[in-house]
This record gives C-alpha cells, sequence and structure tokens, in this order.
C-alpha cells in the first residue's frame, strides 16, 4: 500500500516500503549474491574474490549501511 507520503514507488522503496513481490525479488537477490561471493571466495581474479555479504538486522538506509560497510574495509584505499 503505497500512502500519500509515499506517492510514487520509487519514493515508497527510499523509505523501506515494499509489495511482496518485491521483498520477494529482494530476498531472490541476496541469495544470489551469497552465492557469488561463496563461490569466487578463494579466487584472485574475479570481481567477487574476496567478497562477504553483511547484513545489518534492521533497515538503516543507505548511508548508514555503507557507512558500517566501510568500518569493516581494511585497505589503504578506504581511510
Amino acid at each position: 500500500v503505497i500512502t500519500q507520503k509515499h506517492n510514487t514507488v520509487k519514493q515508497a522503496l527510499r523509505n523501506g516500503i515494499v509489495t511482496p513481490s518485491q521483498e520477494e525479488l529482494y530476498e531472490e537477490f541476496k541469495q544470489r549474491l551469497y552465492q557469488l561471493c561463496n563461490k569466487y571466495k578463494t579466487t584472485t581474479n574475479h570481481p567477487f574474490s574476496n567478497t562477504t555479504v553483511k547484513e545489518l538486522n534492521s533497515r538503516h538506509g543507505y548511508g548508514f549501511a555503507l557507512r558500517y560497510a566501510l568500518s569493516l574495509v581494511q585497505t589503504p584505499y578506504v581511510c
């Protein structure tokens, strides 16, 4: 259900409001992402090598999720 406050699908998604079918597609996306990370965990020349998926226990929005992820990164390229 999209209320007047979230009158477009794009705005509703930004606020974490999804339909059951959108939620199902997102769960499928996450499972595929987990599979890719696990499949290429030990390879060296692949975009998903040395990657993991971290899920937060609740919705935090993109900015806070990114902040959390950056705190886990150990590389000279991230301050």
